[in-house]
């Protein structure tokens, strides 16, 4: 191969990389969407366990609210897990975006309006519920629970998962 030839190479990747094209090569929606899926995953495996972000979250319920939890729906459990009915957590959704033609993983309530100010409604909705949970408080003592988003460990796993597809890309790029 000649020098100019090899020169032209290189020159080209440099304009690729710094015109971002390279983002777009080394990650892709594939990629990206499997990310968002697994962070999915990890919100609602932490929140089914009755774990959550903030360390100081109540993770037990009331006496109150727990007889009101067996009468209504027979739980006998009082560990916090936020799947009273379960419409809350299955209504979170991963989605992959564009931004500038570099696709970006988001997680959470689509397609659904909501308001974070009282007078709250009669039956609100998931998104309503988990703006509730995560940012405004719940019953009578606005407990929050934040269930949105990840812990330290959980970023560094999907850190981690991140970075072997980026590599794995990498060396297949061409």
């Amino acid at each position: 191969m000649s020098k100019i030839k090899i020169k032209t190479e290189l020159s080209k990747k440099l304009q690729e990389l710094l015109s971002g094209n390279i983002a777009r090569k080394l990650v892709t929606e594939k990629d990206v969407a499997y990310v968002a899926s697994m962070v999915q995953f990890l919100i609602l495996q932490r929140t089914e366990r009755g774990k959550f972000i903030n360390p100081d979250a109540k993770t037990t319920y009331s006496p109150a609210y727990k007889k009101k939890r067996l009468r209504e729906m027979g739980y006998t459990n009082s560990r916090v897990t936020l799947f009273y009915t379960g419409q809350m957590l299955q209504a979170l959704r991963a989605k992959v975006e564009y931004e500038k033609g570099i696709p970006i993983g988001k997680i959470g309530y689509f397609n659904d309006s909501y308001r974070t100010t009282a007078p709250w409604p009669r039956d609100p909705s998931p998104a309503q519920l988990a703006a509730y949970h995560n940012f405004l408080g719940t019953g009578k003592s606005r407990i929050k629970r934040q269930f949105l988003g990840l812990k330290k460990e959980e970023q560094k796993k999907v850190s981690e998962i991140l970075t072997k597809k980026i590599l794995s890309n990498l060396r297949n790029y061409k």
